[in-house]
């Protein structure tokens, strides 16, 4: 849904999207995997039982590193908009309607 529309359903709802860090266009198909790519290797290993406890603690790890990233820059990216080459941004309701 990001690289479809720039929202998932919870975006929608709230009223934010996802945009390219130059602010002028969607996200491409690239950026979306990238923006996801990280939570999606977490989540396979932890669903496979790959690891464990490195497990868990990488995820403890990515989820501080994407708080301390959001919270100390002026755009308030995360890691993962970093990667991808994202960012958030608000928009109006019916900015966010599926057309």
């Amino acid at each position: 849904m990001h690289y479809k529309y720039g929202q998932t359903l919870g975006k929608m709802a709230v009223g934010i999207k996802v945009i390219d860090v130059s602010e002028t266009r969607g996200i491409s198909l690239k950026q979306a995997i990238l923006r996801d790519s990280a939570w999606i290797v977490l989540q396979t290993f932890s669903l496979l039982s790959i690891g464990g406890s490195i497990t868990q603690s990488a995820s403890s790890l990515w989820a501080l590193t994407e708080i301390i990233t959001m919270f100390t820059n002026s755009k308030r990216r995360a890691l993962h908009d970093f990667i991808a080459g994202t960012v958030v941004v608000r928009v109006k309701a019916a900015d966010s309607v599926i057309a």
